[in-house]
């Protein structure tokens, strides 16, 4: 993933191909809360991840048995701050 200004010039990278923390197999949705931190969801690694807004830097992850994504396909914040992933496999959306 990278960052752009609106006229185009390179900003930063926000991770890099993997499975690890902090990185993407088929990232697909994006959306930036209220803070800042940008939200990444990562169809390729069944996952989404929060990188810290003031320095893109890794900050957590959300997968396995707490949501059970299946696909997740995009993003969206609420205006109460919370996470909705829609899902590809899963027909269905979860509000974290």
């Amino acid at each position: 993933m990278q960052v752009f200004t609106l006229s185009g010039k390179f900003l930063h990278q926000i991770g890099r191909q993997g499975v690890g923390p902090g990185e993407f197999k088929r990232p697909l949705g994006v959306a930036v809360d209220e803070k800042g931190n940008v939200v990444i969801v990562d169809e390729g690694n069944n996952r989404l991840q929060i990188f810290r807004g003031a320095d893109f830097s890794y900050h957590s992850k959300i997968s396995g048995l707490k949501c059970d994504f299946q696909r997740p396909w995009d993003v969206a914040i609420t205006r109460q701050g919370g996470i909705v992933v829609s899902e590809y496999y899963g027909h269905r959306l979860q509000i974290l």
